[in-house]
């Protein structure tokens, strides 16, 4: 029984974050009321302390017990190095906030702000967490955990790579001669690696957040050196989850989802009785090269034909007509269902948008697309819908041959995933559920789509996403420092 308890208390304060977020505080004071289920069964005095101060500020916010020392990777390691400093407001480091033919082909947006970009993460992350000053330590030998800002290099990253892919705009958009960024951040990453200070505890104690699916050499020692960091990732197979990561008890990953400002609409309208013409959607290029986008052709063309609330197309075929960003955001806010397959990769930040948009996700497998907060966070089950198709058409493929052993549930969802025997099953289960189904979907996704949000309501530091983040982290910290050297 004082087992049972003490998991019970724990599940509260594990959610008390997300609960204040959703509330406002609210509904963790009624729980504090007498004779509540948390009042009974809890110690009064050290529950009741640590969720008063939720009317205020989140939990992680008012911590003191793991201070942070942000290592600003422009301000401090470009300097001891003798590499550029990096400045999101120089256009030769973030063209895209110009309007021109990059951010259309990157985004579809005629333009887009830094911080607007799907990888634009770590600014959100960044922002609350320096406006959280309680928990921060401008003494890094004093810090308990040390959180590597590199978000202004990863962005330069991303502009620089995308140019230097695209030799047809090339002009368009100049940089200094010889200028390698991968090489930049490289150096920035190693020094850091090869510091006393990270080496003091192999490095357990630095945080690194890498947005990108395809991070490049700067972080090739992600599985080395950097095995038994916390590492913020969009994908597992980021998580070094084959390189030995079981035999490292305290190294944590978080799975986190891509960042999706522009265009999200009002988060506060309702999504149940909300006006959804479209029954199905997806939007989205296709192709045989990869795993991915051969399950994207596949379900469009099975779909062919569908009646008119079925607008399942690809992006590209059979010719390229892509749509702006913002009437693809309009589209999915306008339907019941999106559908959710892998592409390029296991991640997409069509995830974030589907469920912003207050689209409820139909994720298809095998193989399965990504989810992030996949220890809890999220009510996955309740938000969405999963369906294994046991003859899909792309099983046999050899490009799937590896996704279809590496691109595997994460979450527990296992009891909550429906097998057909084809994707017309598919389809005619999506068609057969009840208003009554599709309304509770709806109604969990009014709940949980701000922990999708980066950016901080109006008269908040940090969003419930940012929340869950930084308690998940603190918690990993406080492990860390119950644990020797």
């Amino acid at each position: 029984m004082a087992m049972a308890r003490r998991a019970f208390c724990a599940w509260v304060l594990r959610n008390a974050v997300v609960a204040w977020a959703l509330a406002g505080g609210l509904l963790l004071a009624a729980l504090t009321l007498r004779g509540s289920p948390v009042s009974r069964n809890c110690p009064h005095g050290n529950l009741q302390t640590r969720l008063a101060p939720m009317a205020q500020q989140p939990p992680w916010q008012a911590a003191r017990d793991c201070p942070i020392y942000i290592l600003d990777v422009s301000a401090e390691v470009a300097p001891a190095i003798g590499i550029p400093k990096c400045d999101i407001s120089d256009p030769q480091v973030w063209p895209l906030a110009r309007p021109g033919k990059l951010p259309w082909e990157l985004q579809r947006m005629e333009k887009i702000p830094h911080m607007h970009y799907m990888y634009a993460s770590q600014y959100w992350l960044n922002q609350a967490l320096r406006n959280a000053t309680g928990v921060l330590t401008d003494n890094i030998d004093e810090a308990c955990l040390v959180w590597v800002d590199t978000y202004c290099y990863n962005q330069w990253y991303v502009s620089w790579r995308a140019v230097k892919n695209r030799p047809h705009i090339q002009k368009l958009y100049p940089s200094p001669a010889g200028l390698d960024v991968e090489q930049l951040l490289t150096q920035a990453v190693d020094h850091i690696l090869d510091s006393p200070r990270f080496k003091k505890r192999h490095g357990r104690d630095y945080v690194f957040h890498t947005p990108l699916t395809n991070p490049g050499k700067a972080y090739k020692r992600m599985c080395t050196d950097m095995l038994y960091s916390h590492t913020l990732v969009v994908e597992h197979p980021l998580s070094c989850i084959n390189k030995g990561r079981p035999k490292v008890s305290l190294r944590e990953t978080q799975i986190l989802p891509y960042s999706a400002v522009a265009n999200a609409g009002n988060l506060s309208a309702p999504i149940v009785g909300s006006l959804r013409p479209t029954f199905m959607y997806m939007q989205a290029n296709c192709g045989t090269a990869q795993c991915g986008m051969l399950m994207r052709l596949t379900i469009a063309e099975a779909l062919a034909g569908s009646p008119a609330d079925v607008q399942v197309k690809c992006a590209n075929r059979p010719v390229s007509q892509p749509k702006p960003h913002a009437e693809v955001q309009l589209e999915m806010r306008r339907s019941v269902f999106c559908l959710l397959v892998p592409g390029d990769n296991v991640s997409s930040g069509r995830l974030t948008e589907a469920i912003l948009a207050g689209c409820i996700p139909v994720f298809i497998g095998d193989p399965w697309h990504e989810l992030p907060f996949n220890h809890g966070e999220v009510e996955w089950p309740n938000i969405a819908v999963f369906i294994k198709v046991q003859s899909p058409g792309w099983t046999d493929a050899t490009i799937c041959a590896a996704p279809l052993k590496q691109w595997s549930q994460k979450a527990d969802v296992t009891y909550a995933t429906v097998t057909v025997a084809s994707l017309d099953g598919a389809f005619a289960y999506l068609r057969a559920l009840s208003e009554e189904a599709i309304h509770r979907r709806q109604a969990a996704l009014e709940r949980e789509r701000t922990k999708f949000m980066y950016a901080a309501p109006p008269g908040r530091d940090s969003s419930a996403l940012s929340d869950i983040v930084f308690t998940n982290l603190l918690g990993y910290g406080r492990r860390l420092l119950e644990t020797p050297l």
